[in-house]
């Protein structure tokens, strides 16, 4: 309440001289004048005093408060007042005094204050001017009008003069902090962000604009808003074109070259370009003019963060590179990662994982050269992109897509299809053969990783999944899967241990004498209570690289047992090869160290070998037999007939013997003997000087017919299963 027992102040009665001349900026709003005084009076004499001046072409905005308490309890209205008048003596002596001091302390410090009293001598005048950093203080009998104005000029003018500098370091920091934090961010959406609330920070206004990014060659009219603010935020994502706002259209189109910020009508832009050819045009709503200081600032700010958005467009472009395929232009393993990884943790819908695979894509390579395969997997991409509801496809490997998408889409009815689609490439129709699986994903799933491994090896698992069919991922194919690995762990043990790996032996009989002349060492395994068959193990170590090792087993075992029984004997004993090991280099050497080690000559061992070394490209493997025949060895080819090999490729081959397959021999009677496949093949290796064997032989007939064909050896169950070491009789 105003203080009715003061007397009133003596500040109107002279006139001030002109300050007009005075410098001072473009118009803009009122300087805050702040008054605090318990006396009304004192209030509207100062009101009366100050009515229509200016200062620096601004005109004056009153605040009142009447005590030292008032003051304090609105202080967070204070914070752009230009002058505060106070009283010195208030609620007490010191009130005025301490509401200063608290009022430096809240942040106060631009504020310039004049100290005036009623009561001269409560405060001395130089102690207190230095202690509370007074721009004036005067007795309020002696602040006349033309005082006050003198001393709200220079009051004024000290004020802009710290604000400035205040500006300016709180800018600068400020363009410290932000080209600090615009190194952080990873795509250009969230540097655009920054800029957008940076700037319009740094112009002491509210964030309401756009940001649009163009090739420097392109016209600006098409380039994409990456983000924007305020009355413009629904503009993202469109081009400037088909922004509604014709003032932003007309400004943009009419921009020149240059690199410095600008202001047009109600809109500052800038305009900040990279190494990459690429502009960055921000356009900020400003809600007033820019001061020199500002602009200032605003350059500074540009030079800045040009090094930032050259980072950013690095980081885009390794960001394109880590997830895209750069042969293909399509998503990788990583983009399928990241997005499958995205998928389970934010989607609620279902979801399946779809995998295709063009079979044998070696040979599509070798056929119609890399250039045509890998077109044709990116028109299958092409294809199976139009699919709907999908969330990403990508290649995860070589001839291999995967999909991920809605359950409803990824059905075998919707992928059939693409199983035998052909394509069109450079004039030739390729048919790729396919193969696909697909995995309904539980909602509780969140390992990407393990899944698209696991439906990975399901993809590969050959008993189940074959060309031309989309195979569903379930429980019973899980299962065979744990299973695989199970055993996969455990026979690699096996043989790096020698133990639960068995040698079975089964007869080689002279059909003419009927008496025993060899056996075929076959591998078995032990695995527990379970004994494996080989159908399923032989498999597992191929894939695990152990072949070689398990065949070294089946040489050292049947050599000491062969030693132990007849080591004088004609006998000689068949062991199977892999064409895994025989495309390994220097396998056939470790094959005749460890003949060697046995303590037998070469010549007591028959090598067998599957049809698989007449296909193309397979010198190494041909080299490695020939290394191994002129040791000494026997080469047989198994299973002949069935598979790859040609009368043509067969005079090249290093073989001694040909075994016919048990396919030609099931149905084989001496009717028909002389009409039979059995009988082509023994012509073949009479032609070419080669020995026979017949596979298969069950059965009498089947042993009289290929006596009248002339095959001098045969094996079968009609002279004995394969069977552990103790329990074969020769």
């Amino acid at each position: 309440m105003p203080n009715s027992n003061k007397q009133p102040d003596n500040i109107f009665i002279e006139v001030v001289e002109d300050c007009a001349a005075s410098p001072r900026l473009q118009p803009a709003s009122p300087w805050r004048i702040l008054v605090i005084d318990d006396d009304e009076d004192v209030h509207e004499a100062t009101r009366f005093a100050l009515k229509n001046e200016t200062f620096f072409g601004r005109p004056v905005e009153f605040l009142h408060a009447y005590s030292a308490s008032e003051a304090r309890a609105r202080m967070t209205e204070f914070k752009d007042v230009a002058v505060a008048i106070v009283d010195v003596v208030m609620e007490s002596q010191t009130a005025g005094l301490d509401l200063i001091h608290d009022m430096r302390e809240a942040g106060l410090e631009e504020m310039r204050i004049i100290l005036r009293t009623g009561q001269p001598g409560m405060a001395p005048e130089l102690s207190v001017v230095a202690r509370y950093e007074i721009d004036d203080y005067r007795t309020k009998t002696e602040m006349n009008r033309t005082r006050l104005i003198t001393v709200i000029t220079s009051c004024i003018r000290t004020y802009s003069h710290y604000h400035a500098i205040n500006s300016s370091r709180k800018g600068l920091e400020m363009i410290i902090k932000s080209a600090r934090e615009l190194f952080k961010p990873t795509n250009l959406e969230m540097f655009a962000w920054g800029i957008l609330l940076q700037v319009a920070a740094l112009v002491n206004t509210s964030p309401k604009g756009l940001v649009c990014v163009r090739q420097t060659a392109s016209c600006v009219l098409e380039s994409e808003v990456v983000c924007a603010a305020g009355r413009f935020l629904h503009y993202t994502g469109r081009r400037v074109s088909e922004v509604p706002d014709q003032e932003i259209v007309n400004v943009l189109s009419s921009l020149r070259d240059l690199e410095e910020p600008l202001v047009s009508g109600n809109y500052l832009i800038l305009t900040i370009s990279n190494r990459s050819h690429r502009k960055l045009i921000a356009v900020i709503e400003i809600d007033g003019p820019i001061s020199e200081t500002e602009m200032s600032l605003v350059k500074l700010y540009c030079g800045n963060i040009k090094i930032a958005f050259d980072n950013i467009s690095l980081v885009e472009r390794l960001d394109e590179l880590a997830f895209l395929d750069t042969t293909l232009q399509i998503p990788n393993l990583n983009a399928f990662y990241r997005s499958f990884e995205t998928c389970l943790r934010l989607k609620e819908t279902p979801l399946s994982l779809g995998l295709i695979q063009i079979e044998r894509f070696d040979e599509l390579i070798a056929d119609h050269g890399l250039h045509m395969a890998l077109d044709c997997l990116r028109q299958m991409h092409i294809a199976l992109s139009q699919l709907e509801n999908l969330e990403i496809v990508a290649r995860v490997g070589d001839g291999t897509l995967a999909l991920l998408g809605d359950p409803g889409q990824l059905s075998s009815e919707n992928l059939q299809d693409y199983l035998h689609q052909s394509y069109m490439i450079d004039g030739v129709e390729i048919a790729p053969r396919c193969r696909m699986l697909l995995r309904e994903l539980d909602k509780n799933e969140d390992l990407p990783l393990e899944i698209l491994r696991e439906a990975v090896a399901a993809l590969l698992h050959e008993p189940a999944v074959v060309a031309g069919k989309v195979i569903h991922y379930d429980q019973k194919l899980r299962t065979e899967l744990e299973r695989r690995n199970n055993l996969k762990g455990a026979l690699k043990k096996a043989v790096e241990q020698h133990d639960g790996i068995l040698v079975y032996m089964q007869p080689k009989i002279d059909l003419e004498s009927k008496t025993c002349i060899g056996a075929e060492a076959l591998a078995r395994w032990q695995y527990g209570d379970e004994m494996v068959m080989p159908s399923e193990f032989i498999p597992i170590s191929e894939s695990i690289g152990i072949t070689a090792a398990l065949t070294d087993i089946v040489v050292q075992k049947s050599a000491e047992w062969l030693k132990e029984r007849a080591p004088d004997k004609d006998f000689t004993i068949a062991v199977n090869l892999s064409m895994y090991d025989l495309n390994l280099p220097g396998f056939a050497k470790r094959l005749l160290r460890t003949i060697e080690q046995t303590g037998l000559p070469a010549e007591r061992f028959e090598l067998e070998v599957t049809e698989g070394i007449a296909m193309k490209n397979r010198h190494a493997a041909i080299s490695q037999l020939q290394m191994l025949r002129e040791a000494g060895c026997t080469i047989a080819l198994d299973d002949f007939g069935t598979g790859y090999a040609s009368l043509s490729q067969l005079q090249t081959l290093p073989v001694d013997v040909l075994k016919i397959d048990r396919s030609f021999i099931g149905s084989l009677t001496t009717d028909n003997a002389r009409h039979s496949m059995a009988a082509i093949i023994l012509s073949t290796t009479n032609a070419l000087d080669m020995q026979c064997v017949a596979e298969g032989i069950e059965t009498p007939e089947q042993e009289k017919a290929l006596a009248v064909l002339g095959c001098s050896i045969g094996q079968g169950f009609l002279y004995g299963k394969p069977c552990p070491f103790e329990a074969f009789a020769f």
